[in-house]
């Protein structure tokens, strides 16, 4: 045996009736190469797949490859690339330094090559989603092929197009988008017995997104170890789990070299300081997590993706119990392959469950150190649905154990199970695909606003405001800001109380009612300011609020008259009359000079581009 094969692998050559180590996986697997002849299933399958391609194609047309647009997500990653295209344009700034910690170094790598082909960090994170988008499928494909067949892998990959998932965790070319790669990746080379090629998997995984790791490097342990034990820990299987424990420290020793933030970040605080944080109370804050959901909740939310048809309400059976309702059918499944004595879905998949399962509830012990409990559910629990039920089934109609055999006479009841998924999609007048979920925030929604900024001199100047107005401007006006809703994190102790600091300084300034009031903001560094009107008037005139702890403040500086603020009085028409130091103003925002407000009012001094840090 060769060291790149696993302990269950049976050298192809040695395939027959008389050895009987084989996984399930490898069942029937012929060493003879077929000639390619379609039979009536694989050209159903293949009409159905190439129209979900289509509609998956043309609904993305207009939001793929747009510079306009992307996502909220994207404004606290992305704008780091713009050095790829304007060196050091961001060199020193805190929020950049803060935002690049959450970068990998080979995603960083990928992303910054991209933009500096196309020159522009919006498109090069459309290029990266491209290519995370399409390795996953390819993987994805593979991997249920070789366990079933082609059919199968087809109807599996309509299943991956038409997951929720897809759009909101790939959009935007942002690091969280591996995930679906690695365990793509992952899974086929497990289920075709190269063991170093999964080890080579986890570990360049590390270098692309460290967190997207720990669900196959929890689902691979137990296969090892469940592999060894049925082998009764012979050779081979000793020496797979000294390279795979060797491939562990290597790879919980990159992680933490590539997930150490600078001095100035600080370190990330521990679950005890977060559950006095109000920043991650589920009740309003910044990132709503604590206290943590029930496991039966998340379960049937986020680990259940895949039930949820775009555009069509679940029903209340399936919406309040989906997981229990799946993992019956899955047990049902499992069951009938029984009665028929074969395994219907094979141990590698098993073990994908399991090791999504022990991760989730790992991290919610560990929390934030083993990332966000839930989002383990999103990639891992719904793969192993999508890819557990598209073999499982047609492995459970197959009339043989050669279940690549796509011929009516064998294979007619699996083509009929595993075609009622694609039917159960499409059906009904609410099919849609919903193309633009991923990808909804456009650039000239705001009219020439973030133009504008973008061309304020000087070009290193920093730029306040209310910290919602400015979430975007890093990224479509490649501007310093002071700080933003986006880049408010919470999870590294330094960088958060600077955080704190300057959102008392911009929400303060936000409500002032004489520009006056903001040459206090000269000291920090801030040359222009951006007031945005609807954080006086939103929510149909009811008075504006903000995320903890900064609610009650804000309630009460928003306790006046819409009129009296300065966010309201510099959007109405006579505004440049009444106001010398507005530069720019739109139906919502407005842009003021402040050191033009220090002329007026007899100051001396510009202000500095750096802000203050204490």
């Amino acid at each position: 045996m060769s060291g790149n094969e696993l302990p269950h692998t049976i050298p192809s050559e040695d395939r027959g009736p008389r050895l009987k180590l084989a996984s399930p996986v490898h069942e029937g697997v012929s060493g003879d190469r077929r000639p390619l002849r379609p039979t009536l299933i694989d050209l159903l399958a293949s009409a159905f797949t190439i129209f979900i391609l289509s509609r998956f194609v043309w609904e993305a047309r207009r939001n793929w490859f747009n510079a306009d647009i992307t996502n909220d997500d994207s404004f606290q990653q992305s704008p780091a690339f713009w050095d790829a295209v304007f060196p050091g344009i961001f060199n020193g700034d805190l929020v950049n330094e803060a935002m690049s910690a959450y970068l990998p170094p080979l995603h960083y790598g990928l992303t910054y090559l991209f933009t500096k082909l196309t020159s522009d960090a919006v498109l090069g994170g459309h290029w990266v989603m491209f290519v995370q988008m399409t390795t996953c499928a390819v993987f994805f494909v593979l991997a249920v092929r070789r366990m079933a067949s082609t059919p199968a892998a087809l109807i599996a990959l309509c299943w991956y197009l038409l997951l929720p998932l897809v759009w909101s965790r790939m959009a935007a070319g942002l690091p969280r988008g591996w995930m679906g790669v690695i365990l793509a990746a992952y899974l086929y080379f497990l289920v075709s017995g190269r063991h170093r090629a999964v080890l080579a998997t986890l570990i360049v995984g590390v270098f692309l997104n460290p967190t997207s790791v720990l669900v196959p490097l929890a689902a691979y342990g137990m296969f090892v170890l469940w592999t060894a034990y049925r082998d009764r820990f012979r050779g081979a299987s000793r020496r797979v789990i000294a390279e795979f424990s060797i491939a562990c420290l290597c790879i919980f020793g990159v992680a933490l070299y590539v997930s150490h933030p600078s001095e100035r970040i600080g370190k990330m605080i521990s679950f005890e300081e977060a559950e006095q944080s109000p920043a991650f109370s589920r009740f309003g804050g910044r990132f709503a997590l604590i206290p943590f959901k029930p496991p039966v909740a998340d379960l049937n939310t986020a680990g259940t993706l895949i039930f949820r048809r775009p555009g069509s309400p679940m029903p209340l059976l399936l919406r309040d119990h989906a997981f229990f309702v799946a993992l019956g059918l899955f047990g049902v499944m499992l069951g009938l392959g029984a009665l028929r004595r074969r395994v219907v879905v094979p141990p590698e998949v098993i073990c994908l469950g399991l090791g999504t399962l022990f991760m989730y509830f790992a991290a919610r012990e560990l929390a934030f150190h083993f990332y966000i409990p839930d989002r383990h559910l999103r990639f891992g629990l719904n793969f192993f649905w999508i890819i557990g039920f598209s073999v499982g089934l047609w492995r459970l109609g197959h009339r043989t154990t050669d279940y690549s055999t796509t011929t009516l006479r064998s294979a007619w009841l699996s083509g009929l199970l595993v075609l009622s998924i694609a039917v159960a999609f499409v059906s009904g007048p609410r099919f849609r695909m919903r193309s633009d979920t991923g990808l909804y925030l456009k650039r000239s929604t705001f009219g020439s606003y973030y133009d504008f900024v973008q061309n304020l001199e000087p070009r290193e100047s920093v730029i306040a405001g209310h910290p919602g107005a400015l979430n975007a401007l890093p990224l479509f006006s490649k501007r310093r800001i002071f700080m933003s809703s986006e880049a408010a994190h919470p999870f590294y102790d330094r960088y958060y109380e600077e955080v704190k600091r300057r959102l008392e300084i911009e929400l303060t300034a936000a409500y002032a009612r004489d520009p006056k009031e903001l040459l206090s903001l000269r000291a920090e560094g801030i040359r222009y300011f951006v007031f945005d009107r609807e954080t006086v008037l939103r929510h149909n005139g009811k008075r504006a609020s903000y995320v903890p702890p900064f609610r009650r403040m804000v309630f009460k500086l928003a306790g006046r008259a819409p009129e009296s603020y300065l966010a309201y009085q510099l959007t109405e028409p006579a505004a440049e009359a009444r106001f010398p130091s507005l530069l720019f103003r739109n139906e919502r925002y407005s842009v003021v000079d402040i050191d033009k407000i220090a002329e007026i009012v007899g100051g001396t001094t510009p202000s500095t581009s750096e802000p203050s840090i204490r």
